[in-house]
């Protein structure tokens, strides 16, 4: 469960990165970063939406093709734009973007 009132918080990735299905509440930032409801999660907006989306993943009898799919878009979600690796790359692309080529000192 990766509810929070204000802000993305670590355990929006984590829980997706997991392999598991991420039942979140719906923010703009989890929007921008790709998250679609019913693809790479579950959006709950109050208790009785929460309750409701919890006993159908409960009763699921079909939870390989079902919620099982959610957690693997979830997880590639994140493996594919948000890991640490992907941060460096577009910290490190920035840089060279930034740097002029004929810097003191810089080999490219």
């Amino acid at each position: 469960l990766a509810l929070c009132d204000t802000r993305i918080v670590p355990k929006y990735l984590e829980i997706p990165l997991a392999g598991c299905v991420c039942f979140a509440q719906e923010q703009q930032d989890y929007r921008d970063m790709g998250f679609q409801h019913g693809i790479h999660c579950v959006y709950v907006s109050d208790i009785e939406d929460f309750e409701i989306h919890t006993e159908i993943f409960r009763d699921c009898r079909d939870i390989e093709t079902s919620f099982q799919a959610i957690a693997d878009a979830g997880r590639k979600l994140i493996e594919d734009n948000w890991t640490a690796e992907c941060f460096a790359d577009a910290l490190y692309n920035h840089a060279l973007k930034r740097v002029q080529p004929n810097s003191k000192g810089l080999q490219l």
